[in-house]
């Protein structure tokens, strides 16, 4: 049978190296991550593959560290969202984070997060993503280069207004 749904333990508090941990897993549906999750670490290729994907699960609340996302849901086609714990301030790459997802039509980045090292090719091919915000409260951003390369369906990006360095 195939794997189609993941929800982890409820007791977890932090993840570390789930780098390419559901790789290929092309069945699976529906990943949940633990609400009661405070630090995640080494997300890069975590779902890379996952065609059939379609949520996503984060805690809504985390004040821990996250680092990279580096092709985190890379050819997830079937992703429509993607929520990011609002109280998460920093985040080292999202390097083509989101890169194929087809299906994608909203991200929902976190409220207070101040850096970002990289969205290089975030968002290449989401044809059906629509808009996107970028943090208010982002000041820094190190590069954006072709990072809604081929979005058919983009209407407006919003970039920080109180942003110190940004680097296309």
């Amino acid at each position: 049978a195939a794997l189609i749904s993941i929800t982890m333990p409820t007791s977890m508090t932090a993840l570390q190296l789930l780098s390419s941990t559901f790789y290929g897993c092309t069945s699976l549906i529906s990943l949940t991550l633990p609400a009661s999750l405070d630090a995640l670490t080494g997300m890069s290729n975590m779902c890379y593959n996952c065609y059939a994907l379609v949520t996503c699960t984060m805690p809504t609340s985390m004040t821990g560290a996250f680092t990279s996302f580096a092709s985190a849901f890379y050819n997830c086609y079937s992703l429509i969202s993607l929520v990011f714990p609002a109280t998460l301030n920093s985040l080292t790459t999202m390097a083509n984070m989101c890169q194929n997802c087809y299906s994608l039509k909203t991200v929902t980045m976190p409220t207070s997060m101040t850096a970002l090292a990289t969205l290089s090719s975030a968002f290449n091919f989401c044809e059906d993503l629509v808009g996107l915000v970028l943090p208010a409260t982002l000041n820094s951003l190190t590069t954006m280069a072709n990072m809604c390369q081929s979005c058919r369906s983009l209407v407006s990006v919003t970039l920080p207004t109180s942003a110190t360095s940004l680097t296309a």
